[in-house]
């Protein structure tokens, strides 16, 4: 409910929810002071409108509901408007005065928001236009926020997306890409507006207006920038990360472009270790076959087996990789990586390799044996020609603590 009164002291609208939904939130009371000019000090408040469409409350003088700004004043009538109604439109509101003169008054749709604008405020002003759908120079309400201090209007998300949907005719620039032309002379973009300007830029597919605003330092890098313009090339997204120092997008790009040698080169340089694991699998699925040839660190064969295993990868990388690095890999610690995924079998020609090259080592012939036994493959043939004590067999089955005794 919207009342106005006045006393012999002050003018005041009082604006209160009466009928609460429950579930929605509560409307905090207002109050608010109502000007009149020196020239009107006997007038008093005998009706109002509200106009639904532009939120604009008519009495006497008119006045915004947007933060209860006055937006103009005029005499209407010298004889007092005792019956008030609104347009059917919503534009404003029809009375009658004393003399029985019927008046009209409404919004001048052509001439409001330039006159918010050169009289008020930006804000208002847009916020008026967007609502009513009214014309008017948004262009000027952008350069006025461009030029306005830092912090005011439209340096917030809300503001931004409220510019982003004026509105734009064919060939004409948009509100939002001024206003961010005008802060780019001035300086650098904050982070939410480098981001709300590389949107559009993406859309018309300019690369060369990021590449140029990155040269100059004119955008705020970030990783959600960088995500951003990776669409119009991995190179430009480098750019970014680099800038914004984020390691391990950096070291996401050099992998995903090859360039494995400066994954190392970089992690030193800027003191970061990366996470080797999920590093090799973000390889492996790039490219399975280069990863192979990466430079592996023995004391890590056994974490990127295990790596190349959980990703399904082919056997004969894993075979390859294990052939490189053959008699360095602890025998009971790789047996253990693959039975614990099920995967012993795929050591077997490995073991058996090792054999055949006249390794004497005890836990060789632990794991083939353990293999022949969960295969059921000549185990005891194989227990008897090499007389070996296998320590799997007491789990494995009575018959083989006998054959083994």
């Amino acid at each position: 409910m919207v009342s106005l009164a006045r006393s012999a002291s002050n003018s005041k609208i009082h604006v209160v929810e009466i009928d609460h939904k429950e579930g929605t939130l509560v409307f905090q009371k207002r109050v608010v002071d109502v000007f009149y000019s020196p020239d009107a000090a006997p007038d008093f408040p005998v009706a109002m409108q509200i106009s639904k469409k532009y939120n604009i409350w008519f009495y006497p003088s008119a006045r915004s509901r947007d933060g209860h700004m006055y937006l103009y004043m005029n005499w209407i009538s010298p004889d007092t408007i005792f019956v008030t109604a609104k347009l059917e439109a919503g534009t404003g509101l029809m009375g009658v005065n004393k003399k029985g003169q019927v008046l009209s008054v409404s919004v001048n749709e052509q001439n409001t928001i330039s006159y918010i604008l050169k009289n008020l405020a930006t804000e208002l002003a847009y916020k008026l236009a967007s609502r009513g759908d009214l014309p008017g120079n948004l262009s000027e309400a952008a350069k006025n926020a461009a030029t306005s201090p830092r912090g005011l209007y439209l340096t917030n998300p809300a503001n931004i997306e409220r510019f982003k949907l004026v509105p734009v005719a064919q060939g004409q620039v948009s509100p939002i890409l001024q206003y961010f032309g005008i802060l780019l002379e001035k300086g650098q973009l904050n982070k939410i507006e480098s981001l709300e300007l590389a949107i559009p830029v993406l859309l018309q597919g300019r690369k060369q207006l990021l590449e140029k605003w990155l040269k100059e330092d004119k955008l705020d890098c970030s990783e959600e920038l960088g995500d951003i313009v990776k669409q119009l090339g991995l190179t430009l997204a480098l750019s970014v990360y680099l800038r914004a120092n984020i390691p391990n997008m950096v070291i996401s790009y050099f992998a995903e472009t090859g360039q494995y040698n400066k994954i190392i080169l970089y992690a030193k340089k800027v003191n970061y270790t990366p996470d080797n694991s999920y590093l090799f699998q973000y390889i492996m699925r790039l490219d399975p076959k280069r990863a192979q040839n990466l430079p592996v660190n023995t004391s890590r064969t056994l974490q990127v087996v295990g790596c190349l295993l959980d990703v399904d990868c082919d056997e004969a990388i894993i075979k390859g990789l294990l052939m490189s690095v053959n008699s360095i890999i602890p025998i009971d610690e790789i047996v253990a990586e693959c039975e614990q995924r099920n995967r012993l079998k795929m050591l077997l020609w490995w073991l058996e390799s090792r054999m055949m090259q006249g390794s004497q080592d005890p836990q060789v012939y632990n794991a083939v044996a353990k293999i022949y036994i969960d295969t059921n493959s000549n185990a005891e043939r194989f227990l008897k020609e090499n007389q070996v004590r296998v320590e799997v067999c007491n789990q494995k089955s009575v018959v083989f603590d006998l054959l083994l005794f």
